[in-house]
């Protein structure tokens, strides 16, 4: 929050809030959920310092920790997506990140792979393997629509996805946790942090050109995307783990 919003109060306001989420402590106890996002957090951190510094060692760092990321629980892998959408924010409204970093951007891929190492060779040749818990979760795979028609009393692919958006939009404020992992039957944030996450949501829509407020917004798209809406049974949390620590 620091590095690209240049903001020490709204940094130190954002770990303060982070500190007390009930989902983060309770997920931070479960290292196969958190590790991606241990990760993924510093991986965002060195790669936005990279971008704005032209950094070539934080290339490398955030390289190394998005292969980390992609080869744990496969939530992390939307740090990926992440990665490529700011990109494409950059492409268009910072263009010198982008054009001045051309090699480093080289380098943070070549760091990508030596940090797979032998795995990359493994994922490419084994893709189906590499994805499968992703198929399987997959809102659109027909063992798991049938499932979300009879678990929400639908009929039609169109009420289950009316369903999926609802609850995926409403999880901080209102749907509790559906995982056997917690199961919290309370929402992700408290009544009285909920409002701000709101706020700042639209806040950040009115100024997408800042850094900060555009990361924000690709960062909260994504994962609510990957992480409920395309899945089953949202909100499942140990799969919107990356969620806390930007909202």
């Amino acid at each position: 929050v620091w590095r690209v919003s240049d903001s020490h109060r709204l940094a130190a306001l954002a770990a303060a809030v982070l500190a007390i989420n009930i989902p983060n402590i309770h997920f931070s106890r479960i290292l196969t959920y958190i590790h991606p996002w241990l990760y993924g957090v510093w991986t965002m951190f060195f790669f936005v310092d990279g971008l704005r510094a032209r950094r070539n060692l934080s290339f490398v760092l955030a390289g190394i920790g998005l292969a980390f990321c992609v080869q744990m629980y496969f939530s992390g892998r939307a740090i990926a997506f992440i990665i490529v959408a700011l990109l494409a924010w950059a492409a268009l409204f910072r263009r010198a990140w982008v054009t001045d970093n051309v090699g480093r951007l080289a380098l943070f891929g070549l760091s990508v792979l030596v940090g797979l190492g032998p795995s990359a060779v493994f994922i490419l040749r084994n893709i189906g393997i590499f994805m499968s818990r992703t198929s399987e979760v997959f809102i659109l795979n027909p063992a798991v629509m049938t499932h979300m028609k009879g678990m929400l009393g639908q009929t039609t692919v169109e009420g289950v996805m009316l369903q999926q958006v609802k609850r995926s939009l409403l999880m901080f404020n209102y749907y509790g946790d559906t995982s056997t992992q917690f199961g919290l039957p309370e929402p992700m944030f408290t009544q009285a942090i909920s409002p701000f996450v709101v706020l700042g949501f639209f806040i950040a829509l009115l100024r997408p050109r800042r850094p900060g407020h555009a990361l924000g917004l690709i960062w909260w798209a994504i994962i609510l995307m990957t992480g409920a809406i395309l899945t089953g049974e949202p909100p499942f949390w140990p799969r919107l783990q990356g969620m806390p620590p930007i909202g």
